[in-house]
């Protein structure tokens, strides 16, 4: 008899606007996932967030998404700021891989935004990710494990995604997406102890035309035991800026169908039931 397989299922984004966070309060609320990573650099953070409390239970698991390429900062950060918004991800990789990101605004930011999240959500993030995987760059990863030390994240068994081993995707995405960090986070992460995830996968080009339900079907085919899956659901919606607006509700209605539901039991999935102080 084949055990189980316990993954994470988890929703990125939650809070970027009203339709994203609609769509995975949905799922959250049925059970079809059981984790979400929060932005919190959004206008929508706070009330987002007394949303997520009202139907909060102690199966699900929240997260700091932590952001350097999307929406307004938080601090001053100059040298990733135009016209006082992020400039996004190509700018970012560039300066991290050519020593032009600036540490201090780097830090400043990331603690103001991990800050952020403790405020709202009242205790520390059950785990820390990245916006576009942005936690695993140059600079970025060691002031992570920085502020992971001077915030005490250990005490709240506080886990930290790796990408670094990335299943059920092909092409030259997930290879761009390791190859800019993710070897590197995850040794830093088994030498200071920090839990995460065995492996990874839900990456995809998010083209209007894909098969999301083949995709996902991939993903749990692939993915091992204490692995995590990312997604991206919401409702349909023309009225917020939003790059993933044509994939969202293709994933949120995947999610809330029976075939998602025989999908798992196909591959022997269970949700992980992550501890917790």
């Amino acid at each position: 008899m084949r055990k189980n397989k316990k993954v994470i299922i988890c929703a990125d984004d939650f809070g970027q606007n009203p339709a994203v966070t609609s769509g995975i309060l949905q799922l959250l609320k049925c059970g079809k996932i059981n984790a979400t990573s929060c932005l919190v650099n959004s206008k929508y953070w706070v009330t987002s967030a007394v949303e997520l409390k009202q139907i909060y239970n102690d199966k699900m698991r929240v997260g700091l998404h932590l952001n350097l390429t999307e929406g307004k900062p938080l601090t001053e950060i100059k040298c990733l700021e135009r016209d006082e918004l992020f400039m996004g991800l190509n700018p970012l990789l560039i300066k991290a891989f050519t020593c032009r990101l600036k540490s201090q605004e780097i830090y400043q930011e990331l603690k103001a935004q991990l800050q952020t999240f403790i405020d709202g959500w009242g205790k520390s993030p059950d785990f820390i990710d990245g916006h576009q995987h942005i936690h695993h760059l140059p600079v970025v990863r060691k002031i992570l494990m920085q502020l992971y030390k001077e915030f005490g994240l250990s005490a709240s068994q506080t886990w930290i995604r790796s990408v670094a081993n990335m299943v059920g995707v092909r092409g030259l995405k997930p290879k761009i997406i390791v190859g800019t960090g993710a070897k590197k986070l995850e040794k830093l992460l088994k030498q200071n102890d920090v839990p995460h995830n065995t492996t990874f996968s839900g990456a995809y080009d998010f083209d209007p035309e894909n098969d999301f339900a083949k995709t996902f079907g991939k993903a749990l085919a692939s993915i091992t035991d204490g692995g995590l899956i990312m997604c991206h659901p919401g409702e349909v919606s023309d009225k917020y800026s939003d790059s993933l607006s044509h994939s969202r509700p293709k994933e949120l209605a995947y999610f809330m169908s029976n075939s998602f539901i025989e999908c798992m039991a196909y591959n022997d999935c269970e949700f992980m039931v992550i501890s917790r102080n």
